[in-house]
């Protein structure tokens, strides 16, 4: 492989320069090795530039086929853009193979037909913005827009036909990951978009080692207008997925799916570190962390602190908006505030975390919101674990004032095991039910019902439950409230 080829000759310009022993000469054969490897396989890529041939052959590089009309290079190569523009809007579909090195994208592309192919032996590297009817791209190894802002744009009004896939696949290599150093805009007429890797279509995770799977250094910015977003990723030792920056994520009615797997000891499957503003219209949306180390460091899904998150859907399955994370702590909510709205009717919003440590979740927001019209919300930590919220946190479930879910008739269920509330009394408001019960046969301590703030917003509920028959700790009930319904406390 050619990493291996470029360790060797390190290796030899290190072991000369410390040898006092080597002549001068053998350090200069190692330095001019080293020069030649590194500039063959950094300048031996295939560049689309308006520097670059045209016509349907040139310089390492040659083209086949009517429909699709195949490029393929070998070495370096220069292409120029009109060369795949010219063909793409004719109605020809257009593939670019580069068989032994990278594909790097220096000049756009644009076009509003025909399926644009990219299929890279080693790296995909995405510096100008291109546009197409769909767009895919293969990568074996990285996908990378390094320092430049780009912007990918189909225009087929199809979810297939107008689909836009990033994947980074060799089932060979260990590490396959993306790597977004400034900013991605995608938008698409209709087009699902997926980001992965482990497969040809995307379907599965991009691989880090030593990186993330996904990582997103700048804005990004994906609007599909009905369209499906996937994005996948997993990490043996960083983050499954990373957004360090802004994340705004609009699909006009498709589903979403943000799926990161982690192993790092001090990372998280899942980690928004900017403000977060995720809507999906009518389609559901699923968003699943995972971290298997158990490091009082390693988190399942971690909203990150000094910044909003607001995660809305108009869904109305049982499915709308599920929110899972499994690590040291499951869940760990934090920021300026929290929203969580489920605003579809019946459209449920589902809360569950898998706790490997002490803690289950911790709700540290300033402001937290668990909000849905009339879905229900189901609220559940795991068994033998820890819900935490810090003091002094404003924690809203149901509808609020103000907000976009000012009424509700939400049935809200809380499963948890062990709790410190820190004095903070979380505010029920809606007219449905509130049921609190144990994640197993019992609670860990003695509950009170005076730990909630009941029939908040102009609301009454119509029922409540505490417990149920296998509890053996006491349950309290000190709280003074009305409630149109039945009232059962164990």
């Amino acid at each position: 492989m050619p990493s291996k080829v470029i360790k060797t000759v390190v290796n030899m310009f290190l072991f000369s320069s410390f040898n006092s022993r080597l002549s001068s000469n053998a350090l200069k054969i190692s330095c001019s090795l080293l020069f030649v490897f590194v500039s063959f396989f950094s300048f031996s890529q295939t560049y689309i530039t308006t520097s670059g041939q045209t016509g349907t052959s040139g310089t390492n590089w040659s083209s086949s086929g009517t429909n699709p009309f195949v490029i393929t290079s070998s070495g370096r190569a220069d292409i120029h853009p009109s060369v795949i523009a010219n063909k793409l809007n004719a109605g020809v579909d257009v593939t670019v193979i580069q068989t032994s090195n990278s594909i790097v994208v220096s000049s756009a592309i644009s076009s509003t037909l025909g399926l644009l192919k990219f299929q890279s032996a080693i790296d995909l590297y995405l510096k100008a913005n291109i546009s197409a009817g769909s767009i895919i791209g293969v990568a074996s190894r990285n996908i990378v827009n390094e320092t430049f802002d780009i912007e990918l744009r189909t225009h087929i009004a199809n979810n297939i036909n107008g689909q836009l896939i990033l994947t980074s696949y060799d089932p060979d290599s260990a590490t396959a990951p993306h790597l977004y150093d400034s900013n991605l805009i995608i938008k698409t007429n209709g087009g699902n978009v997926t980001l992965g890797g482990g497969a040809i279509d995307g379907t599965g995770y991009a691989r880090g080692v030593n990186w993330s799977g996904i990582e997103f250094g700048g804005i990004l910015d994906i609007q599909t207008n009905g369209g499906a977003i996937n994005i996948r990723g997993t990490s043996s030792n960083a983050y499954g997925i990373l957004f360090r920056n802004t994340v705004n994520l609009q699909t006009g009615g498709g589903n979403l799916l943000i799926d990161g797997n982690s192993d790092g000891a001090s990372a998280a499957g899942i980690y928004f570190v900017g403000t977060t503003n995720i809507n999906s219209n009518e389609g559901a949306i699923t968003i699943n962390g995972i971290n298997s180390v158990v490091s009082s460091s390693a988190r399942g899904v971690f909203f990150g602190a000094n910044q909003s998150h607001e995660i809305i859907t108009t869904n109305t399955s049982s499915s709308a908006l599920n929110i899972t994370g499994q690590g040291y702590v499951a869940l760990d909510f934090r920021g300026t505030s929290v929203s969580l709205i489920s605003n579809g009717e019946q459209g449920a919003l589902n809360i569950e975390s898998k706790g490997l440590g002490t803690y289950a979740t911790y709700y540290l927001a300033s402001t937290l919101n668990l909000l849905s019209k009339s879905g229900p919300i189901n609220w559940f930590a795991s068994a033998d674990k820890l819900t935490y919220i810090g003091a002094g946190v404003d924690m809203w479930i149901g509808s609020k004032p103000n907000s976009s879910v000012l009424s509700s008739t939400a049935n809200i269920r809380f499963e948890a095991y062990d709790f410190n509330f820190n004095g903070s009394r979380p505010n029920i408001a809606s007219n449905g039910t509130f049921t609190f019960v144990p994640a197993t046969s019992d609670f860990a301590v003695n509950v009170q019902s005076s730990w909630f703030t009941y029939n908040q917003n102009n609301h009454i509920l119509s029922g409540l439950f505490i417990g149920n028959e296998d509890v053996t700790k006491a349950v309290y009930f000190n709280s003074t409230l009305d409630v149109n319904g039945p009232v059962r406390v164990y």
